[in-house]
């Protein structure tokens, strides 16, 4: 699937920051007679363990909120959707270069 992210992450300190983050995936096939849409929200906060002056590593934890909404092609478009409530955890590693990071972040929830 294909779709849009963005975050915007606070930071407390030089090592605690929290923010929401949204993720969008427009209507795709997934089957040949079906296709689904996914928004799903987060909020999110990491503690940034320094390893050295370029590069750490942060826990991640935080609360989501899914919808997913599925639809028949056909000529009625019968469709329903379902939401739920879930709660993330992971772990993820940036690199400074100059002053920006370079970060991968593996969530499950």
């Amino acid at each position: 699937m294909y779709g849009a992210n963005g975050r915007f992450y606070y930071a407390v300190n030089e090592a605690f920051c929290f923010g929401p983050e949204i993720s969008y995936f427009p209507y795709q096939d997934i089957d040949h007679e079906l296709e689904k849409t996914i928004i799903d929200l987060n909020v999110n906060a990491h503690y940034i363990f320094e390893l050295s002056g370029k590069l750490g590593l942060y826990p991640l934890s935080g609360i989501n909120y899914t919808i997913e909404k599925e639809r028949l092609i056909d000529h009625n478009n019968e469709s329903g959707k379902e939401a739920e409530f879930g709660i993330n955890y992971g772990l993820g590693v940036h690199y400074k270069v100059n002053n920006s990071f370079i970060f991968l972040s593996l969530k499950a929830f």
